[in-house]
């Protein structure tokens, strides 16, 4: 019963993490030595939370449209992001906000992104 729990235990972390992080801890195989891992990997939740930041806005700075992706699921994809990092404190101005959505619109939308962006409306694309 104990080694079952332990095996639970250690999926659950292991699943948790992104793959550069999973790939540095995959010579552990308890749940205690992935656990003392990790503490020492991260010393504290600062660290931690500083890490996730710093994910959050290299994904925000890369974020793009995928080649044949609907523009309402690019929106839903943008708007979950927007989102994970308002809940870790990153916070954009709105107008960064909106025009990086505008610009990752598809190719096929530029003239529309043209035509708003000279009118300065931006914020009516993205809502606070």
């Amino acid at each position: 019963m104990l080694l079952l729990n332990d095996q639970k235990a250690y999926g659950v972390l292991s699943v948790c993490f992104s793959l550069e992080i999973s790939q540095t801890l995959r010579d552990f195989t308890t749940a205690k030595g992935l656990w003392d891992a990790l503490t020492e990997k991260f010393k504290s939740n600062v660290d931690m939370r500083n890490y996730r930041k710093e994910m959050l806005r290299g994904e925000f700075n890369m974020f793009n449209h995928i080649q044949g992706e609907l523009v309402g699921t690019l929106i839903n994809r943008f708007e979950t992001l927007v989102t994970k990092k308002r809940s870790v404190g990153v916070v954009y101005d709105q107008s960064e906000i909106n025009s990086k959505l505008l610009n990752s619109l598809p190719y096929t939308w530029n003239s529309s992104v043209t035509t708003h962006q000279k009118n300065n409306k931006f914020e009516h694309y993205v809502s606070n």
